[in-house]
């Protein structure tokens, strides 16, 4: 079995307060998404980061917003995918590269819970990935519902799909 990190969509837009409110809990999903990414690096477990494109949105290239958080520390040996749509493997090269390095598990944080985080998950289990999906390292905004509701229902219902859902503390790389 061969592992792999995605960290999805951890960009300055969720963060900076510019184009977007910053995401729930802020401070706090970050520490936990670059945790997720420390721990890939010092377990040497290959490590993906995915990057949403939106040409005249907070997500547009040519905007600092678009970037990759600097907390992460992305370096040039990592991996970096573009996608244009919620699932990661839609129309991207992530497929083909989990294939090139052997991956057949795949342990996910980032962002937006509901949207790129879920599509990502989902379309990886009926792709016949193994999947863990990091419980308190996706993060979203307070909407209609609040944002620890929101996760919390992610949460289960990722699990009631065969999602193995662990807390960072938890996981064994």
């Amino acid at each position: 079995m061969t592992t792999a990190v995605l960290i999805i969509d951890v960009q300055n837009a969720f963060y900076d307060g510019v184009h977007l409110p910053p995401i729930a809990r802020a401070s706090e999903t970050l520490a936990q998404q670059v945790a997720v990414a420390a721990a890939a690096r010092a377990a040497a477990v290959p490590l993906l980061f995915i990057r949403h494109n939106e040409v005249g949105s907070e997500f547009d290239p040519s905007t600092p917003s678009w970037e990759l958080h600097p907390a992460l520390d992305v370096r040039a040996t990592d991996t970096v995918i573009d996608k244009t749509r919620p699932d990661s493997f839609h129309d991207t090269a992530l497929a083909d590269h989990l294939d090139r390095i052997g991956a057949d598990h795949l342990v996910i944080a980032g962002n937006q819970t509901e949207y790129c985080v879920n599509a990502t998950a989902r379309a990886a289990l009926t792709k016949g990935y193994r999947v863990i999906l990091i419980a308190d390292a996706h993060g979203t905004f307070d909407g209609d519902q609040p944002a620890a509701d929101i996760i919390a229902a992610q949460n289960r219902a990722h699990a009631d799909l065969g999602i193995a859902v662990v807390a960072l503390a938890d996981l064994n790389l």
